[in-house]
């Protein structure tokens, strides 16, 4: 293939020329001559506030958010009641790090939408701990919803099913469910 060089552009010469003296082809356009210009995809926004209007993030009840609650509540019996979920597949408890499943930091925020999990009061510390609740469903007791509905780290819906720690805990999030994760999702 000859080498380009660069040359100015003038109207009847494209910005690149061949070594040869040819002139390169112009670019294809994606558009034809005739099409209007293309319009800029705008996001929806509400007609009352003016605030952007985001799809609502579905969170499911699933084995991994019940192994992290079993440690929480492994370590709230050996007398400490705060542990330090961290990037990974670690937790911190009394500073010594335990295995457990990847990114247990998102997982033990999720069990604080789901109210089996709460978060220390100070900003930014990181701790966790498990709720009465939380022990609760352990011993299959209390039920959560099967699904809840986020957005800006709020729950602004819950599914109407409910489900116990006996349903959820061998259930494995199969290839379909990612693929159909898109569509689950919730316009709010």
């Amino acid at each position: 293939m000859p080498r380009r060089r660069r040359t100015e552009p003038n109207d009847d010469q494209s910005a690149f020329a061949f070594e040869g003296g040819e002139v390169a082809p112009p670019k294809r356009k994606r558009k034809r001559a005739g099409d209007p210009p293309p319009q800029p995809r705008c996001p929806v926004f509400c007609h009352t506030c003016g605030q952007k209007i985001r799809k609502l993030n579905p969170h499911r009840m699933d084995k991994q958010k019940v192994r992290v609650l079993e440690l929480m509540a492994m370590a709230c019996v050996e007398g400490h009641q705060w542990v330090q979920p961290l990037e990974g597949g670690t937790l911190k408890v009394a500073g010594v790090p335990r295995r457990a499943p990847y990114r247990a930091r998102a997982h033990a925020s999720r069990l604080v939408w789901f109210g089996l999990a709460k978060h220390d009061d100070e900003p930014r510390s990181g701790l966790y701990a498990c709720t009465p609740k939380g022990l609760q469903f352990l011993l299959g007791k209390a039920s959560v919803p099967a699904h809840i509905y986020c957005k800006d780290g709020r729950v602004l819906h819950e599914s109407p099913t409910f489900v116990t720690i006996n349903e959820v805990k061998d259930v494995v999030l199969d290839k379909d469910y990612w693929d159909r994760y898109g569509a689950i999702q919730l316009s709010g």
